[in-house]
């Protein structure tokens, strides 16, 4: 994994100094100056750091990468905390989401999809976020200069098809039919765990773990599963390498399940899990592979490993269900499906950058510049 991590360095060192630009070149009121000290001196800080871990010399990976991988995730969330609480509040008189709104009206209209486009705001306080109530997608405020997590839009995409605001948009009955079959193969499911561990009589404590996570399907993880499969389909590959750049970059423990609280999204290693499904499925089995063995590298840096209560509480059979439901729902509301050689010109330019990534992360930025001037979008 350290030519990721290097990779991910160059990434965050080309941030940092995009918002550094931010904040020292626009003319803010004087009202503003003890932020700007304030986030330009983070930013200083960060991008020592940065540049001490781009030219660290490896001698033992298996020492040095997992304390990078704990560095790292530290750094991005500094970051996150300059651009998305700092830096946003310091351009939010001269925000421009135009780029924004472009990219996401095009993905809409080339996947085909059966609701109007959202608006952009680039005011996102933690990450990709939609409020479909008021048709608002909210993205952080330099994402639109980057591609590598664009493929997190089309999983945005798919909350507003299953919210209830829409509960009367027969266009998507067909949708959310698939749901509620899911839905119910995760009850047939969690019932017959509590019926074989009554049966053999198991700990006491197993039929509660059983009901929590019922009401984990119900609340929460069936949707986000429902939205990764969503964007799996119609951006292909890309949504796979998004999850682990996500994972890597903010992720904890990849198997980390809840015996007595909810959670808001299922564990990032179930969500990887029906990713790859998916892909297999479509057809792209040799993608499926080389992601797999990526997010192994990733998962033993963090040094963690599946619970037997994670294996019951997410058998591949279930997974499969999952995957079958949802394409059946996308195919019947007329959304574009992705295959190999089948591709829409925004799911084709964010295959190619992180097909990019990988050939060589060193020169990626220089080319992601390029395609977005290229785009219009720089």
């Amino acid at each position: 994994m350290e030519d990721y991590l290097s990779g991910a360095f160059l990434q965050l060192i080309d941030r940092a100094r995009d918002l550094t630009t931010l904040v020292s070149g626009a003319d803010y009121p004087s009202s503003h100056d003890g932020l700007r000290q304030i986030c330009s001196e983070r930013l200083r800080i960060a991008l020592k750091e940065l540049r001490q871990l781009k030219d660290e010399n490896i001698v033992l990976p298996e020492l040095q990468s997992p304390r990078r991988l704990r560095r790292l995730r530290q750094i991005v969330q500094n970051l996150d905390d300059i651009e998305m609480i700092g830096v946003t509040a310091l351009s939010v008189v001269a925000e421009d989401t135009s780029r924004s709104n472009k990219i996401v009206h095009e993905v809409c209209n080339q996947i085909g999809y059966p609701l109007v486009a959202p608006t952009v705001a680039n005011l996102a306080t933690s990450y990709f976020g939609i409020h479909a109530e008021f048709n608002l997608l909210m993205v952080p405020l330099l994402e639109d200069r980057y591609l590598l997590h664009l493929p997190d839009l089309y999983h945005e995409l798919a909350h507003p098809l299953l919210h209830e605001i829409h509960i009367d948009n027969t266009d998507l009955d067909a949708f959310r039919d698939a749901f509620k079959n899911s839905l119910l193969a995760t009850i047939k499911h969690t019932g017959e765990l509590t019926q074989t561990a009554r049966r053999e009589r198991s700990a006491a404590a197993l039929p509660d773990y059983f009901y929590n996570w019922q009401k984990c399907w119900v609340r929460t993880w069936l949707n986000e599963l429902f939205c990764d499969l969503f964007a799996v389909v119609t951006v292909g590959p890309a949504y796979g390498w998004s999850h682990l750049h996500l994972s890597a970059k903010r992720g904890g423990n990849p198997f980390d399940l809840p015996l007595h609280s909810v959670s808001s999204h299922p564990p990032d290693d179930v969500r990887m899990r029906v990713i790859l499904l998916a892909l297999e499925e479509l057809g792209f089995g040799e993608q499926a592979n080389q992601i797999s063995n990526r997010w192994t590298e990733l998962s033993a840096l963090s040094d963690c490993n599946p619970s037997p209560e994670y294996r019951m509480c997410f058998p591949e059979s279930l997974l499969k269900v999952f995957v079958k439901e949802v394409r059946q729902g996308v195919n019947a509301i007329g959304v574009n499906e992705i295959r190999p050689g089948v591709e829409t010109p925004w799911a084709k330019h964010l295959n190619d950058a992180w097909d990019k990534f990988w050939d060589d992360h060193v020169e990626y930025r220089t080319w992601e510049q390029g395609l977005l001037k290229q785009l219009q979008l720089s």
